[in-house]
């Protein structure tokens, strides 16, 4: 099975705001716990995509790397 390692984690969601995580769930055709893992995910994936679009941190990857070849890391 080619599944990712998951951690588990309990968290505390506000009265207030179960209710519509709920609905929003319900309308995306997934249960609450999916949904919310599927946020993050997708929230994680944003960032990702938003760091690797970053001139200053693609510069710092290639000095790295360069680094790295000419071993002085």
């Amino acid at each position: 099975m080619n599944e990712k390692l998951k951690k588990r984690k309990v968290i505390d969601i506000p009265e207030d705001i179960f209710p519509a995580l709920s609905v929003k769930a319900a309308l995306n055709g997934q249960n609450l716990k999916n949904y919310i893992e599927s946020l993050l995910v997708n929230d994680v994936a944003d960032i990702k995509d938003t760091l690797s679009k970053d001139p200053l941190r693609q510069r710092e990857k290639r000095v790295s790397n360069l680094l790295k070849e000419n071993n002085y890391d």
